[in-house]
């Protein structure tokens, strides 16, 4: 944003009666906005109260559940709705929570406020939504429930957020103020024709989609390759806690047998079947045809977690939690931030430029490992371990593949302690955790090999986020 003076009288100061730069900047920005056209609020067109969604628990989905429970985290930026960790839940009402057709959510809280999501039964099946959720069921006789979509995607919408959000421990925005939000007055026949230009744009977001391969998917397939296992045990190995097998198979009930020396094979005489079951013994057998080296051996200082984070809506630190952790890259967007003060005085939770974080608890999150890479400042989260490598053993991004690879992660599903949604992976039992001992050149041609198909896959990415650009100056020009 370049610098700009403004003047703002003292009776513009909202109820909160507060002055800060950044609202008064997008209050005169959005009063510039309604100045150049015809606006109503969404109160005018709403068929009922908005309500809040639901305060239950999700949990995993599974066979015979009727309904899946949409989440914050279950939408992207764009309002698309993620096929991955699909959950449910468990509530005695669900009809005062089912979504039907057309009807609109909005993320009232958190960093991720004013995220939105238009339901479609037969693209999105029977759905039930979270608390964090406001539905709001609208006349749209007089705009496209696309076009409103679009619109809440745009720079428009962006502006009035900001002019309103409320930033009390957290930016919030309540249901009578998103009655607020100002709606332009636009012809039907207008609206549809822009929504004709979008489709075409989204039919070819959709053809790159189809080109981009599951990332996990490239990492086995590379790995497989050199250390002489199949390239698909990694989707047999079955869908399990950890994040690196929820797009695995899902498991079947089965039995297996197994000799009583097998016991022998666990450290702490373990039995247990996410130890002794076949596919977790096929891939020890794996990794005992190479020499091993512990994680132990290979960092520069003990592995350690962050801090519990104090969220500052005007801090300047991210604090990186388990949501950041993508599994492929860590998401900044809509990341909490901490105070330099906080910061400062957490020097244990500090992270660097190079640090390996890998998300330590929570059944899903469980196991997902990047890379540091920003230069901001920012801390951990109590959830996420920091992870500091010694690089003339271990070269970094190969270290994270073999752990988002079935020869990481089935020794995270193997060792994690706990249950239900409580399981935790300690210090210690990564720092356990082997590696094949192999040269730091080796290690780089298999990372380089990696690199190239994924950063390939990057490429598409940036080309959809682009032709998003696309839809929002489409509606933005039809605004205008």
């Amino acid at each position: 944003m370049a610098v700009k003076i403004f003047s703002a009288s003292t009776g513009s100061l909202n109820n909160e009666l507060r002055f800060s730069v950044k609202h008064s900047y997008y209050s005169l920005e959005l009063k510039n906005i309604l100045s150049k056209a015809d606006f109503f609020p969404l109160k005018e067109i709403l068929k009922s109260p908005p309500q809040y969604g639901a305060g239950s628990a999700g949990r995993d989905f599974e066979e015979g559940d009727e309904y899946r429970y949409i989440r914050i985290t279950d939408i992207d930026r764009y309002g698309n709705l993620h096929e991955d960790e699909v959950k449910s839940t468990d509530i005695d009402n669900e009809e005062r929570y089912e979504l039907k057709d057309n009807d609109f959510l909005f993320a009232r809280s958190g960093n991720t406020v004013g995220k939105s999501f238009l339901y479609n039964s037969a693209k999105h099946g029977k759905a039930l939504y979270a608390g964090y959720f406001i539905r709001f069921k609208i006349d749209f006789s007089n705009i496209e429930p696309k076009f409103f979509l679009y619109y809440t995607k745009s720079k428009i919408f962006d502006t009035w957020k900001n002019s309103i959000i409320r930033l009390m421990g957290q930016p919030n925005i309540n249901a009578e103020e998103y009655k607020l939000l100002p709606i332009p007055m636009i012809d039907k026949e207008v609206q549809l024709d822009a929504i004709k230009r979008i489709s075409k744009i989204e039919t070819e977001i959709e053809q790159l989609k189809r080109k981009i391969t599951e990332p996990l998917e490239i990492i086995n397939r590379h790995l497989a390759k050199e250390f002489k296992y199949s390239p698909t045990l990694w989707r047999e190995f079955g869908k399990g806690m950890t994040a690196s097998t929820q797009k695995s198979d899902v498991k079947r009930y089965s039995t297996f047998s197994m000799p009583s020396g097998q016991v022998k094979r666990s450290r702490i005489f373990r039995f247990s079947s996410r130890f002794h079951n076949p596919f977790t013994q096929k891939l020890m057998d794996v990794l005992s045809q190479y020499p091993m080296i512990m994680v132990a051996d290979i960092i520069t200082e003990r592995i350690k977690r962050g801090v519990q984070p104090r969220a500052d809506p005007d801090g300047e630190a991210y604090a990186i939690k388990t949501a950041q952790l993508k599994n492929n890259y860590i998401e900044l967007e809509d990341c909490e931030k901490v105070s330099l003060d906080f910061y400062d005085k957490n020097k244990k939770a500090q992270l660097k430029q190079g640090d390996i974080v890998m998300s330590s608890t929570g059944k899903v999150s469980l196991g997902k490992v990047d890379l540091i890479e920003f230069e901001e400042e920012a801390i951990a989260d109590g959830h996420v371990s920091i992870i500091r490598i010694d690089e003339k053993r271990c070269n970094k991004l190969f270290f994270i593949y073999f752990f988002r690879s079935i020869l990481g992660t089935f020794q995270i599903e193997r060792d994690f302690t706990g249950a239900t949604n409580q399981i935790e992976l300690y210090a210690d039992q990564i720092e356990a955790f082997v590696l094949p001992d192999i040269s730091v050149q080796r290690q780089v041609k298999i990372v380089e090999l990696i690199k190239m198909e994924l950063d390939s896959q990057k490429k598409m990415e940036k080309q959809i986020d682009e032709k998003q650009a696309q839809i929002s100056g489409i509606i933005e020009a039809t605004i205008k």
